[in-house]
C-alpha cells in the first residue's frame, strides 16, 4: 500500500537529525564530509547522461523477477528518493521496455551519487588510498541496468566489484552499459566481475573467491527472511572496518522487521537510516548507536 510507505515516510522526517543534532564524532564526520559534501562531480555528469540513453532506449527485454515484486499500486517519489510502480507478480518473466525499467528501477541521481560517496570515501582495513586499493572489495545482489553499479565502481577505479543479477537480459544492458561507458572513461568499470542468477544459488560460489568484503550493497529479492539470509551470509567476511548497504528497509513490514533484526545484531555496532538506504558498520570499541538521519 502506498499510504504506509508515505506515513513512514513522514515519520523518518519528523524524527530524523542532520548533523547538527548528531554528537556521535564518527557519524558526524561522515555526515559532513560525505553524506552532505554536494559538490560537482564530472563522474556524476557522465553516468547521467548514461541514464539519459537508458530513458530513451525503447527496446523491449524479458525481465526475469526472482526476487520480491513491489507493493505499491500506483507511482511514489519523496523528495526526490525511490520511484515505485506496481507489479503483476503472477509471472516471474515480464516484457518490458530498457526506458521503463530505467524510470522506475533505477537510483534516482540524488541516491546513486550518495552511494558514490559513500563508497569513495569509506575507510578499509589497509586505510589505502581509493586509487591504490586493490584489495578493496565491493560486492552488490542487484545490478539492474548497472547505473548503480558503474556509480560505485568508478568511486573506487581499482577496487574489485562484484555484483549479482538474475535476469540474463537485463544483465546484458547492463553490460552494454558499461562497455559504452569505458569508451569514454577509459578502463573505468572494467574491473566489475558480473555474475547471472539466483543470489542463493552465486552466492556460496561467490564466497569460495573471497576473503572478506568491505562493502556489500544489497539491493534486491526484498524479503525479510532473504535480506536476513544475506546478512548472515556477510558476516562470515565482514570485519571492523566493513560495510553493509541495505536499500530498501521501508519496502514493507517484513524489510522493516529485518532491519530491527540487524540492529540488534550483537555483532553491529553503529547503524545509519536514511529511510531510503540504511548503513550498518561493526567498527569494534564503539558503542552501540542507531541513528535516523534526514537528507
Amino acid at each position: 500500500m502506498v499510504f504506509p510507505f508515505i506515513l513512514d515516510y513522514f515519520k523518518h522526517y519528523w524524527v530524523a537529525n542532520t548533523r547538527h543534532g548528531t554528537h556521535s564524532p564518527f557519524v558526524y564526520k561522515l555526515l559532513d564530509e560525505v553524506i552532505y559534501d554536494f559538490s560537482k562531480n564530472k563522474v556524476y555528469d557522465l553516468l547521467e547522461n548514461r541514464r539519459k540513453y537508458l530513458l530513451l532506449d525503447k527496446r523491449v527485454i524479458e525481465v526475469l523477477d526472482l526476487g520480491a515484486g513491489s507493493q505499491f499500486d500506483g507511482e511514489v517519489r519523496v523528495n526526490g528518493g525511490l520511484k515505485r510502480k506496481a507489479v503483476n507478480i503472477a509471472s516471474p518473466v515480464k516484457r518490458k521496455a530498457v526506458k521503463t525499467i530505467a524510470k522506475h528501477s533505477l537510483k534516482s541521481p540524488k541516491l546513486a551519487q550518495l552511494l558514490y560517496r559513500i563508497v569513495a570515501n569509506h575507510q578499509h582495513a589497509s586505510s589505502i588510498s581509493s586509487s591504490n586499493d586493490k584489495d578493496f572489495t565491493l560486492v552488490e545482489l542487484g545490478t539492474c541496468l548497472g547505473l548503480t553499479t558503474a556509480y560505485m565502481a568508478m568511486a573506487r577505479s581499482s577496487a574489485k566489484v562484484y555484483t549479482i543479477e538474475g535476469c540474463p537480459q537485463t544483465a546484458a544492458i547492463a553490460k552494454e552499459n558499461w562497455n559504452k561507458i569505458s569508451e569514454t572513461h577509459g578502463r573505468a568499470v572494467s574491473q566489475i566481475d558480473l555474475k547471472i542468477g539466483n543470489f542463493d544459488e552465486q552466492l556460496p560460489l561467490l564466497a569460495t573467491q573471497l576473503s572478506h568484503i568491505d562493502i556489500l550493497y544489497v539491493d534486491g529479492n526484498h524479503t525479510e527472511e532473504a535480506t536476513l539470509r544475506y546478512f548472515e551470509w556477510a558476516l562470515e567476511k565482514v570485519d571492523e572496518n566493513s560495510l553493509i548497504i541495505f536499500d530498501d528497509i521501508y519496502w514493507s513490514a517484513g524489510m522493516k522487521a529485518a532491519w530491527e533484526k540487524i540492529k540488534a545484531h550483537p555483532q553491529v555496532t553503529v547503524t545509519i537510516d536514511f529511510f531510503w538506504i540504511g548503513l550498518v558498520y561493526f567498527r569494534k570499541g564503539q558503542a552501540k548507536e542507531h541513528f535516523k538521519i534526514r537528507i
